[in-house]
């Protein structure tokens, strides 16, 4: 390896580059770019970039390219955010089911297999066979 390609790899890592794309660039093998960034401690590094704001405080988030997309600046944020906001909670999945024993509707996640509306009439029904 020379120098320039030393360099090269230096330089496209700090840019953002992943080893496969670096060692197609150079014409080197992935493992040998791997094993010379890891003796030389080059860690790739990503630029962040602003794309958006806190939805509860309004501060700026610095949002990593390739990555989630982050909503919220803090877990104090995120936490009073979605206490003043129950009502946007998106809970998907839910059906109504009607319980054989008391005829009682009421709304349970589609794939748990429930059946019964309480624990009563569960001990009702195993009763009564």
């Amino acid at each position: 390896m020379t120098d320039v390609q030393r360099n090269q790899i230096r330089n496209l890592s700090k840019d953002g580059y992943g080893y496969k794309k670096i060692a197609a660039f150079l014409e080197l093998s992935e493992s040998t770019v791997k094993s010379y960034c890891r003796r030389h401690d080059i860690r790739r590094r990503k630029p962040k970039v602003v794309h958006d704001l806190c939805r509860e405080c309004g501060e700026k988030l610095y949002n990593t390219p390739g990555h989630r997309q982050r909503n919220f600046c803090s877990d104090d944020c995120r936490k009073k955010y979605w206490k003043e906001h129950r009502d946007e909670i998106k809970r998907g999945g839910q059906i109504e089911i009607v319980c054989p024993v008391c005829g009682h509707k009421f709304t349970d996640y589609a794939k748990k297999g429930r059946k019964y509306c309480s624990l009563w009439c569960y001990q009702m029904r195993r009763k009564n066979d």
